[in-house]
């Protein structure tokens, strides 16, 4: 749009808009004082309407009647009429109800106007003007209330006949204000275009600036107020190139800063959705900051969080280049949460950046710093408060400046005394603590320091210390940890007595225990020797009456032994490890640990009364496990004794028994055997019922075997598993019920043309014995009408030994199997 243009779009409605207002402002001035001269015309009447209705009124004065009425309105009427206002205006009168009592149009009198708002408007007033249609009529009135009557007044003249002339010359003053306009907009042009050829050298240079060239200059040499523009212009032009600049090297200064600061700068728009964010958003919360622009600030604050942001933007929407602080939770790319300290100014009036301008640090590291020291210093109080040991603080020169509950026990200070003033006053010995007080400022510290102290009582007790230099309300004090070790002297030397006396008891038992199991070994070896004797002589020489007499030997030497194993079994030290443990419990409960150190040292002394507990927990249970293991194998030499007498014309006696148990019996006495020789041991039992047996005989048939077992794996390949497989099992046929044990090994096997003959007396594949253990094995199972069997692929492959005893079911058995 060119120069002239704005100029005439800008001036010529100025001009018409003042020459309008200044016809308006004529036509509102003429107007009120029109209205001012007609209310005065119209009061001036209705105040001789007034004068007229008093005069009527004193002159009808007496009794009202119907007749009276009448001729008073009649007058009334007449004489309103007879007051003239200008060509159309006119008086009337109306009660305070709304009823028209007056008026020059009978066809009115006695009609309701209580709802004209007219009348609304001077019921409640006593006099006044309004402006309101009247039967149709637009009209300005003046009224006032005549209380003899309790009328209203009205004075009422047309606004065609007060504002005509008015209204006629309005439009002849709009007319004039816009041919003068006219006039004055083609003056305008004309100097307008006057003025565009020196403004044309100007564009012309503005042209060139604009197009980053700040040497162009304006050549322009008049010296008219053109011609100083020019020269304006042309140092502008300099300085703006220099400023320029300036300004370039101020945004790249300015751009480096804020790329490489570790703060956010986010603006933000009126509605809260971010506008720009700088390069440290990526370092900081890990999103790309070009992808945040247009994106709401809600979506990345915490939920809790969203009150402080409100009420950072509430506090500075309402004011421009107001500044808020607070500080909220912004979630990071990863998912995890960051806490923000943000700094906001409202820029929105700023026509530059036209909205919020927030710095944001993140403070999450900070923050649990500082959590992590409150922290520390709660949990510092607390210990301090509440900790068993007594804590007292002190300055060097011996100044008490704090203590716990715990150290005022201790000491039985009041809690209003003011008691100890001095820190020497704790000390049996004052001058010790100068040297304490030397320690801990070379060292820092001191451990474990034990000296005498006195209470408040004059008690003197051993204490343990543990000094060190701490800082305590800005200066450097001591600490000291303290705890009464009296009770703790008192139960060591408790426990050093009670353990001299608990080592010569088990000294005492070792004795006696070692010379048992030597004669126990004696006794064992004899036994074997006689055993074996006893074999050859017994069925050699049929010498029957010896072998009575030798087995009634031994079985006197092995009661002998027996008796002597009860006797130590009494003397174990089962009861002194129960007191030790009681020692320990007690130890653990009466003995406060009131430092770290004093902690450590509780926990080793426990640790080593609890490992002597054990050891001498596990020596009592071995020892008691080893004298019942040889009465058991002197039960067992007894019964093989008994076994012996049968053959020497004794006889024994059949019972109930269970296979499964003479199976694990027998194991159990050959257990050290099989451990000693690396073999491995498979059961698989089924439920067997019981069944008649000679109990001892059966049980040593069965160690007859396994022992054949392991000594056949001894002589076995080296290549071949060490494991021997017991299983039992129970079978029905047509030869009726029987119960089955396999014992089988992975020995050295049999040749098929051994298979009936290791069965026979003096039978034997080892080199050594007489074979009499499975002869004696096959006559006892023949005689109950059972069955036993080797079974072996071959050398080197292991056997296999069966054996199968018919079972009789009991009545009750059979009917129960029958059903």
């Amino acid at each position: 749009m060119r120069i002239y243009t704005k100029i005439l779009l800008t001036m010529l409605p100025l001009l018409i808009l003042t020459l309008l207002a200044a016809g308006g402002l004529t036509y509102y001035l003429s107007y009120n004082a029109l209205t001012d001269l007609a209310r005065a015309w119209l009061e001036s009447r209705l105040s001789e309407a007034l004068g007229a209705a008093m005069e009527q009124e004193h002159r009808l004065h007496g009794p009202k009647t119907r007749e009276t009425v009448i001729r008073q309105t009649m007058a009334d009427t007449a004489a309103m009429s007879a007051i003239n206002i200008g060509e159309a205006g006119y008086l009337f009168a109306v009660d305070s109800q709304g009823l028209i009592t007056v008026h020059p149009d009978p066809s009115l009198i006695g009609r309701r106007a209580n709802t004209e708002r007219w009348f609304q408007e001077i019921r409640h007033t006593k006099k006044g003007s309004i402006r309101h249609p009247l039967w149709g009529v637009k009209s300005f009135a003046v009224h006032a209330y005549f209380p003899d009557r309790d009328w209203h007044l009205l004075a009422v003249a047309p606004e065609s006949e007060i504002y005509g002339s008015l209204r006629q010359a309005r439009i002849y003053l709009f007319f004039l204000a816009f041919l003068i306009s006219g006039m004055m907009a083609m003056t305008l042009i004309f100097l307008t275009r006057r003025l565009l050829a020196p403004l044309k050298q100007l564009i012309a240079g503005t042209e060139q600036i604009g197009r980053g060239d700040m040497k162009a200059r304006i050549p322009v040499s008049t010296s008219d107020e053109l011609g100083q523009l020019a020269e304006v212009f042309n140092h502008m032009a300099a300085v703006l190139g220099q400023t320029l600049w300036t300004l370039q090297d101020r945004e790249r200064l300015f751009r480096s800063l804020i790329e490489n600061a570790s703060d956010i700068i986010a603006i933000l728009n009126e509605d809260g959705s971010v506008r720009y964010g700088s390069p440290a958003v990526r370092r900081v919360l890990g999103f790309d900051p070009k992808k945040l622009v247009g994106k709401a600030t809600e979506a990345f604050v915490h939920p809790d969080d969203l009150g402080p942001i409100t009420d950072l933007f509430t506090k500075t929407a309402d004011h421009s280049k107001a500044v808020g602080s607070g500080g909220f939770r912004v979630r990071h790319k990863d998912g995890s949460w960051r806490t923000i300290e943000a700094i906001g100014k409202n820029l929105l009036d700023d026509p530059v950046v036209e909205g919020w301008i927030f710095n944001l640090r993140d403070v999450t590291d900070r923050n649990q710093a500082e959590a992590q020291v409150r922290e520390s210093e709660e949990k510092y109080r607390n210990l301090f408060e509440s900790a068993p040991e007594g804590i007292i603080i002190t300055t060097p020169e011996g100044e008490v400046l704090s203590y716990n509950e715990a150290f005022r026990k201790i000491f039985k200070i009041d809690e209003n005394d003011t008691w100890p003033e001095r820190a020497a006053d704790l000390y049996a010995k004052p001058e010790e603590r100068p040297k304490m007080v030397e320690l801990v400022k070379g060292n820092g510290k001191l451990e474990h320091f034990e000296q005498d102290h006195v209470d408040r009582q004059g008690r003197v007790f051993p204490a343990s210390r543990s000094h060190r230099l701490i800082q305590y309300e800005g200066k450097t004090c001591i600490q000291t940890i303290l705890r009464d070790v009296t009770r703790i002297k008192e139960m060591e030397a408790e426990l050093r007595d009670y353990a001299e006396n608990l080592e010569r008891m088990v000294d005492e038992n070792t004795g006696a225990l070692k010379a048992a199991n030597e004669e126990l070994s004696k006794t064992v070896k004899s036994l074997e020797e006689t055993r074996e004797q006893l074999a050859v002589s017994a069925h050699q020489a049929g010498m029957a009456e010896i072998a009575v007499s030798v087995l009634h030997n031994i079985g006197n030497a092995v009661n002998s032994v027996n008796v002597r194993t009860c006797r130590l079994e009494e003397m174990s030290v089962a009861r002194e490890v129960e007191s030790l443990e009681k020692i320990r419990t007690l130890l653990q409960a009466e003995w406060p640990a009131q430092n770290e150190a004093d902690q450590d040292r509780k926990e080793k002394l426990l640790a080593f009364f609890l490992m002597t507990i054990d050891i001498f927990r596990t020596k009592s249970d071995q020892f008691i496990t080893d004298l019942r293991f040889v009465r058991s194998g002197m039960d067992h030499i007894m019964e093989i004794i008994a076994i012996q007498q049968k053959y020497a014309g004794l006889r024994g006696y059949e019972t109930p028994v269970s296979l499964n148990d003479l199976l694990k019996d027998a194991v159990g006495m050959l257990m050290d055997s099989f451990k000693k020789r690396g073999i491995e041991l498979e059961f698989d039992l089924h439920t067997l019922p019981d069944i008649l047996l000679d109990r001892n005989k059966m049980i040593q048939i069965f160690i007859n075997i396994l022992k054949n077992a392991y000594e056949s794996i001894e002589t076995g390949p080296e290549e071949n598993e060490r494991r021997i497989q017991v299983k039992t099992s129970s079978e029905r046929g047509d030869d009726g019920d029987h119960l089955q044990v396999m014992i089988a090994d992975t020995g050295a096997g049999c040749p098929p043309e051994h298979r009936n003959e290791v069965f026979r007396f003096n039978f034997s594949t080892k080199g050594r014995g007489t074979g009499y253990g499975l002869h004696d094995a096959a006559n006892t199972i023949r005689a109950r009408d059972g069955i036993i069997d080797l079974l072996s692929e071959g050398p080197g492959k292991g056997a296999c030994l069966l054996i199968k005893l018919p079972y009789r079911r009991r009545p009750d058995e059979q009917e129960n199997h029958r059903d």
